[in-house]
């Protein structure tokens, strides 16, 4: 129902752009509406704004550079695997509530392993796998 809705609003505001265009060009080919060929009026940005402002310094490009070779080694998705591995095995609990044991049982991490394995296993599914960026 939202794909259609959405679709139908799309479609709509496309269908009036073509209409209100196809509008604008009769009026000019029938020489109704005189063509203004001009521009705009260039707005100039203010002389601060134009230096560039602050350089970044030599602490934020090391900075970028480790977090880009992080995650170019695959040390970024593993992060990211052991995090989601410890955040699905969270149970939400009220203060007053009491914790069921069996129900602690069920949600208990998987162990996949020490972190090698599961490092082996991010770096086979990257690597064994077609990874597009888009």
């Amino acid at each position: 129902m939202v794909d259609t809705a959405v679709t139908a609003v799309f479609l709509t505001l496309v269908g009036m752009i073509v209409v209100l265009s196809a509008w604008e060009w009769t009026r000019l080919l029938a020489g109704r509406t005189p063509a203004q060929l001009r521009e705009t009026p260039p707005v100039w940005l203010p002389e601060p704004v134009m230096a560039g402002g602050r350089a970044v310094s030599w602490v934020g490009r090391f900075a970028l550079l480790l977090a880009l070779a992080k995650e170019m080694t695959g040390e970024a998705a593993l992060d990211r695997a052991e995090q989601a591995r410890f955040r699905d095995c969270q149970v939400p609990t009220h203060p007053n509530a009491q914790v069921n044991a069996d129900l602690l049982a069920e949600v208990r991490p998987v162990s996949v392993g020490p972190r090698g394995e599961l490092y082996a296993k991010i770096m086979e599914q990257k690597y064994s796998n077609i990874n597009r960026c888009c």
